[in-house]
């Protein structure tokens, strides 16, 4: 018997040279081609300064927070964002230097439906960052930021916090130490996003740009899966082993963005069986083999 990792690696060599290669790999078996994809949005500005440790920290606290498929509000709502609320920003959220490269990714987040409004004038991105609003002639005035949940708690029952003020004409203490501030960063914007259906979920796909030590850029996809009542998030590093099975349809798409080798990788995994049973067929008549593959 051939050794798991020798038999991996005869395994990919022989379907690598196998006549009918890309037949099999695009085969039913492995990938479901019959995916609708609803939205393919990419973002003009994208984040990729950070090292590769940090970003997957950072989108797993994001992904926490928010922790399903967002809605969406009115696309054609402008943004507009004063130097109060900018100030607020830098005291209460995070660091920044421009005012208009915040207001550009306002508008991005807005586009990606990371932002929610309730009827009383407070709003929330990513549910954490607590803003106050207005709208006005089809516009989204943001008045100033309150605070992140993720720091303040309490903040979390924001309508109990504004009910108290008012009645016991006090303040809620939204100081942020500076050194905890300079640790928090700006909402991450991907390069890109997918939302897709399969045969019975819902997807949205989202990949994020990492920054290597050599200045390369690397990428690392977010996977939000929805079933229904249950949603669930996967990371996946391309350039990594797969480290959990995936749906049908998630790896048609992956292969559509030319993640091939990430794909052979996932057959050789967790389809073995099947693909040695397509593989010992390539001696049958092109007859049958037209009606396996």
């Amino acid at each position: 018997m051939l050794h798991p990792s020798n038999q991996h690696d005869e395994l990919l060599h022989r379907l690598k040279q196998h006549p009918r290669f890309h037949q099999i790999l695009y085969n039913k078996a492995f990938v479901n081609k019959k995916i609708q994809v609803t939205e393919w949005t990419c973002c003009r500005h994208f984040d990729d300064q950070l090292d590769k440790e940090t970003l997957i920290r950072q989108i797993s606290r994001q992904k926490a927070r928010s922790g399903r498929i967002p809605g969406q509000l009115p696309k054609d709502l402008q943004i507009v964002l004063d130097f109060h609320a900018f100030r607020r920003w830098n005291e209460r959220i995070s660091p920044c230097t421009d005012i208009h490269l915040l207001r550009s990714r306002m508008i991005q987040l807005l586009h990606l439906g990371r932002v929610q409004l309730s009827p009383k004038g407070w709003g929330l991105i990513d549910q954490d960052i607590l803003f106050g609003y207005k709208i006005s002639d089809r516009s989204l005035i943001i008045q100033t930021f309150i605070g992140r949940i993720s720091l303040i708690p309490a903040l979390a029952n924001y309508k109990a916090v504004l009910r108290f003020n008012a009645s016991q004409n006090d303040r809620l203490n939204l100081y942020i130490p500076a050194n905890l501030l300079k640790r928090q960063h700006l909402p991450l914007l991907p390069r890109e996003v997918v939302k897709f259906a399969g045969t019975r979920n819902q997807y949205q796909l989202e990949e994020y740009r990492y920054r290597r030590k050599d200045s390369s850029l690397g990428s690392i996809f977010a996977l939000t899966v929805n079933q229904g009542t249950q949603v669930s998030l996967i990371l996946i590093d391309p350039l990594q082993p797969p480290k959990q099975k995936l749906y049908r349809s998630v790896l048609y798409l992956l292969l559509l963005k030319g993640y091939q080798d990430f794909v052979l990788e996932h057959i050789l995994i967790y389809k073995a069986a099947k693909l040695q049973k397509l593989l010992a067929k390539q001696d049958a008549p092109s007859s049958l083999l037209k009606r396996i593959i």
